[in-house]
Parts: structure tokens; sequence; C-alpha cells
């Protein structure tokens, strides 16, 4: 062995030795097992407040005079000219509309235009009417609409371009005035809706029929002061004109009055103011007397010819008047004072108090 391969092997032999050396034992070589981590703790649920209710309807804010387009697939344009209060007796078509003591009507006055190349049939089937009253009740319109001028029920077909002028009717509390109106198309549920705050909008009620304690001129009256010589709707077909109180102590209705009493009657002329020829008896009405001392006669159930002493029972045609007498025995010492005439027994009927003009 030659000195340069001897001084190799001693080098490998030396360097061998720190190698091994520092070779870690077998056992060491294995990890250590980590000890398992604990879970995460779940958070604690936390609840949101969820609050029941409809979604508010997609719509305009709209005003008297403005034009909107309602619906996509059967569009037409509306526009509310006017809404006013009242407590007469309205026509739509040959139907009658009549509050009751409760309530007063509200009337909404608009046009209608077709803006399409296409002519379609309008009616009352396009339309939907709803209001808030002042009570919170939801009103829905009558389901009819009627011509202007004419009051003929609208149902008629729209040519490209052709407007109409056409009102509706709402029966609404009598008190306050009504803060929401709603207009939309019927067919058409998705379509945007319009909605009117009326509060300053509609035309207020006027006397005898306003509440003048209501500055809001909003409110009717059950109780409504009547003139003599004047007609006043005191039911669905009829209108009454007072014409005078007189005294008898003849016979009425085939009776004489009793001892130390006296007849106390009223002419009024009953006219027809609905489109339907009615049959004026009297169980249309219910005419009770109020005297100067206070007390109450309650009505005799019997409506007299003026003239004759004969029960009143005729047909009238739309239009047509008749004349008619109310009587009640009262002390030959008292004068009357009121004639409260209302709508047959309806108590919730609205009362006209006719002055004795004497």
């Amino acid at each position: 062995m030659n000195f340069t391969r001897q001084f190799a092997l001693i080098a490998l032999f030396a360097t061998g030795s720190s190698f091994v050396h520092a070779i870690p034992k077998k056992t060491a070589l294995k990890a250590k097992t980590a000890a398992p981590k604990a879970a995460p703790a779940k958070p604690t649920p936390r609840l949101i407040r969820e609050v029941m209710g409809t979604t508010q309807l997609v719509g305009y804010e709209g005003g008297l005079g403005q034009t909107f387009t309602l619906g996509k697939d059967m569009p037409f344009n509306f526009t509310l000219k006017s809404a006013e209060y009242t407590v007469n007796r309205l026509n739509v078509g040959t139907q009658t509309i009549f509050p009751k003591g409760d309530e007063k009507l509200l009337v909404l006055h608009f046009t209608a235009h077709n803006p399409t190349a296409k002519s379609f049939h309008f009616s009352s089937n396009y339309l939907s009417f709803i209001a808030i009253d002042s009570s919170g009740v939801t009103r829905k319109y009558i389901n009819e609409l009627a011509r202007e001028v004419t009051s003929e029920s609208v149902g008629l077909q729209l040519n490209p371009g052709q407007k109409i002028d056409a009102y509706t009717i709402i029966r609404v509390a009598a008190f306050g005035a009504v803060p929401k109106l709603i207009v939309g198309h019927i067919y058409e549920t998705k379509a945007p809706i319009i909605r009117y705050d009326l509060r300053s909008i509609a035309k207020k009620l006027v006397a005898p029929y306003a509440d003048p304690t209501d500055n809001s001129g909003a409110t009717a009256l059950k109780l409504v002061a009547a003139k003599t010589g004047v007609f006043y709707p005191v039911s669905d077909p009829f209108d009454a004109r007072l014409e005078k109180i007189e005294y008898s102590t003849e016979k009425m209705g085939g009776r004489e009055p009793g001892t130390g009493q006296k007849y106390c009657f009223a002419t009024f002329t009953i006219r027809n103011g609905s489109k339907k020829s009615v049959n004026a008896s009297y169980s249309y009405f219910r005419a009770d007397l109020k005297d100067a001392d206070g007390e109450k006669t309650a009505y005799t159930t019997s409506m007299l010819k003026a003239s004759r002493d004969e029960e009143s029972s005729t047909q009238l045609a739309p239009g047509e008047e008749i004349r008619v007498r109310f009587y009640w025995p009262i002390p030959e010492n008292v004068t009357a004072k009121t004639v409260l005439l209302q709508y047959g027994y309806d108590r919730e009927a609205r009362t006209f108090a006719f002055a004795n003009p004497n």
C-alpha cells in the first residue's frame, strides 16, 4: 500500500467515525405524536328579528290632473280630474247609490284614454279603486263606472286615441277625510299602482250636510237641518220638500183626534229621483213629530193624499212628483216644532229635521 492510499483510508475512517456518530438513534426518527387540539367552541346562534307583513305595492304618488299609464300588456292612460264628498243620491246606469247615516259618498271624476294603436272594450273590469278612510277601513268602489252627464254605465269599444270622461263612487265613513286612494289595473295586478292623498284634494261637504265642528269639511251630519220649500234626498229613490204645517180637529185617516187633542199634519211634495219607476207608499218613510215642548210623537205609519182623507200609494216614474200628508195627534195647546223625516225604519238612515215655518 503506498503512502497516498494509506493516507486516504485514514482520512476516510476519521470522517466516517464522525458521520456515524452524527446519525440519531432509530427511535429518534419517530416524530412525537402531537396532543389532539380541542374542537373550537360553536358560536351561540343569534336570532334575527323578523316581522310579518306585506310589501308595499310599487306605484306612483299622484295628483289631480296628472296622467299615468296603467298596465303594459293592456295599457291605458288614467287622469284623476277631481274628487268630492256628498250625501246626495247618485245614479249609475239604473242603479241608485245612496249613503246611510254613518256614511258619505266619495265621488271620483276621471278620464280614461286609449294610447295604443288597437281598440279594446273598456268597462269597470279594467280599473280598481280602493280607499282607506278615516276609520282605517279599506273601502272598495261600487264595481261600476258611469259616464259624465248621462250617468250611463260605462261599457264601450275605446278606439285608438279615444278618451272617455267618467266617474265612480266609494262608500266611506261619514266622519273625517280620506287619507289614501289607490287606483290600479284589475287585469295586471303586478303593474304599478297610483296613490293619492285625498286630504287636500277632495272637495268639502257644504251646508247643511257638513258638520260645522270639523274644519276639514269632511264630516257629514247624521241629523240635517232642513228648510221649507227645498228638496232633500230622504231615501234611496225619493226627495222630499215640506210645503206647510197645519192643524185640524177633523177626521184624519178615518179617525178623530182624542179628547183634548188635535191633528197636526205636514204637506210634502215627494219626487222620484231615481232612474226607475217606484211605488211611493208610507213604507218608504218614517215621519216623527217633535212639538214645542220637546215631546216626540211617533209615525202613524200612514201617508195620506194631499187633499183627501185617503191613503196615498202611487207609482212614480223617474222625475215625477206627488203631494202627500203625514199627520200626528198632539195636545190642543201645543204647536209643532220639527218634522223628522227619514228613510223607512232603518235606524242607520240620515234624518232630515224640517222646521215649522209658522
